[in-house]
């Protein structure tokens, strides 16, 4: 049987998502010769689709416990593996998309935003999963649900996992944005009542994401009595 961790999850699969700041070209004969090229390499990808969005997609047999998959969007480029024979087995179908890009497609290093890979684990577990995140991101804190909206205790953060349409985390974190050290990767703007306001909509911005919640435990431990300012970085040469 396929997936290398099957006795810890249901499945396994290696996720990429390149990322463009320009759109991706999307004629008829360019989406074909790209598909193409990639069904000699993968016969067994034959399903081609077109989603109400305007994503091309082309994927092995999604019924098969092991398939492959992948995706031109506006401006990304994804592909993955679902229960590989192996880790190393499942980069190949990255790395072909990732050599034809240039060729096929015209992608420039120049015009690249991000690049993300993702290793999924599905596990089984009948309660809530947002729960479970929750309390795996910030073990210090105890959640609940208010509103649609888990709720940490003490009340420093709070989020909501949009699923079904949107894909993204929305957070709320105590303090005012001119009091966080600000990402180009992840914008945050001013919330309700002496809260900021951002949302992840990819992996690449988590590290950002992890830095504003940590200053927002650090806002809350000097209370509101505190003198809002933005933390200073500073480098110094040794």
């Amino acid at each position: 049987m396929s997936n290398p961790y099957a006795a810890f999850c249901e499945d396994f699969y290696v996720n990429m998502r390149l990322g463009s700041q320009l759109s991706l070209p999307h004629s008829r004969d360019t989406l074909l010769h790209l598909f193409e090229r990639v069904q000699k390499t993968y016969p067994s990808m034959t399903r081609f689709r077109k989603s109400d969005s305007g994503e091309f997609n082309l994927e092995e047999d999604r019924s098969s416990h092991s398939y492959r998959w992948m995706s031109v969007e506006s401006k990304r480029l994804s592909s993955g593996h679902v229960n590989p024979d192996s880790v190393e087995e499942s980069l190949k179908v990255h790395q072909l998309l990732l050599e034809m890009a240039p060729c096929h497609l015209g992608l420039s290093p120049i015009e690249i935003d991000y690049l993300d890979v993702l290793f999924g684990f599905d596990l089984g577990f009948g309660g809530n999963h947002d729960e479970i995140i929750a309390e795996s991101l910030f073990p210090e804190c105890h959640f609940s649900m208010k509103s649609n909206r888990w709720v940490a205790e003490p009340n420093l953060v709070t989020f909501d996992v949009h699923w079904k349409r949107a894909k993204n985390i929305a957070l709320s974190l105590r303090g005012n944005p001119e009091e966080f050290q600000h990402s180009e990767l992840l914008a945050i703007k001013p919330g309700m009542g002496g809260y900021s306001e951002c949302t992840i909509t990819h992996v690449g911005q988590l590290a950002a994401a992890a830095s504003y919640v940590s200053r927002a435990a650090e806002i809350r431990r000097r209370g509101r009595n505190r003198t809002p300012k933005r933390p200073v970085t500073s480098e110094k040469n040794i």
